[in-house]
């Protein structure tokens, strides 16, 4: 019976072996990101995920057969972009490389789990390469001041930068944003389309309350809390601000500076002021620490101060000098120099 069992585990292990090699063989690479996006992404809100298997079907052909990729295809793949990237200054640097890989990497392995290939996954073995530290350029006090202030700034804008400045909220994330999510009695907004997947609550401040609160009042039955500012459009997302942004930056004379960087500026100034550096995680949504240290280095004075605990936890004691006068002039002079 033992036997019978195992010869029938071989059969089927045998068929369902069979079995992804007749998907293999079939199926295209497009229609495995398809499959992916369909269901693992289309439940995050991953504006840049539509982008990414845009560039890989285009770049490795959507209608090329799972079975004819190997590691050598996504390798000269890569290696294409970044080269594009270097010489034109659009494609692939090293970090968007890193990001397209781990995102490959991720669909590969869902599409194995799902029995689409079969087999070793052919980006299994390509390499990450070595970042530069992460961007945290952030605005000035002075520089918010002049950003806001400026009456020319279509008001709508305006409002976007203050609800990105106080929450430290992504641009998809406020884009996507509906009333339902809004608790304005409670003050608190809960952020559903994240980048990580996962939602989160954020407390909502005196400035950001004054402007939810003036837009809740004109939003004409609308669901979203920052759709198109085009007449009859409350239902439409709001998108197409980059001019406008770009001529807000352009009069508050303030270069070097982009939309992400209002996210970057919120965690800076939270840091600043002392807060630690798991609530600026949290707030943020970070998923790992590692991308929350960025920020250490701007607050020099809650480290200082951190260190300077330890007066307290190791009360001092008082050290009593036991040994006789003119003896430390003796031990100072005696360097180990002198006896080498």
């Amino acid at each position: 019976m033992l036997e019978l069992l195992k010869v029938q585990t071989r059969r089927n292990e045998g068929h369902s072996i069979l079995e992804r090699k007749k998907v293999d063989s079939i199926q295209t690479f497009g229609a495995l990101c398809d499959h992916w996006y369909a269901v693992h992404l289309s439940q995050k809100r991953m504006n840049g995920a539509t982008n990414m298997i845009s560039i890989w079907k285009n770049g490795i052909g959507a209608n090329t057969l799972l079975k004819s990729i190997t590691g050598l295809t996504i390798q000269q793949f890569f290696d294409a972009h970044v080269i594009h990237c270097k010489s034109t200054g659009r494609g692939f640097g090293d970090s968007s490389r890193n990001r397209h890989l781990t995102m490959m990497q991720a669909m590969y392995a869902r599409g194995l789990k799902d029995g689409w290939i079969s087999g070793k996954s052919p980006v299994a073995n390509i390499d990450r390469k070595p970042e530069a530290i992460g961007r945290t350029r952030f605005l000035t006090t002075d520089e918010v001041t002049r950003l806001l202030s400026d009456e020319q700034t279509p008001l709508w804008l305006r409002e976007f930068m203050i609800m990105a400045l106080h929450t430290g909220m992504r641009a998809g994330e406020m884009k996507a944003l509906k009333w339902n999510s809004v608790n304005l009695v409670e003050r608190i907004l809960t952020v559903t389309h994240s980048k990580s997947g996962k939602g989160r609550q954020l407390d909502i401040d005196d400035t950001l309350l004054a402007v939810l609160k003036r837009r809740h009042g004109v939003r004409n039955r609308g669901s979203l809390v920052f759709p198109s500012p085009k007449p009859g459009h409350q239902e439409v997302p709001l998108k197409n601000y980059d001019d406008s942004w770009r001529l807000a930056m352009s009069r508050a004379g303030i270069e070097g500076c982009r939309w992400h960087d209002l996210r970057h500026t919120f965690a800076s100034h939270l840091v600043m002021a002392g807060v630690d550096l798991s609530t600026v995680q949290a707030c943020l949504g970070h998923s790992q620490q590692t991308m929350t240290q960025r920020y250490v280095n701007l607050a020099p004075n809650h480290v200082k101060k951190a260190v300077r605990m330890l007066d307290k936890v190791f009360a001092p004691t008082p050290v009593r000098d036991t040994l006789p006068e003119g003896q430390h002039a003796q031990n100072l002079a005696h360097t180990p120099e002198m006896d080498s």
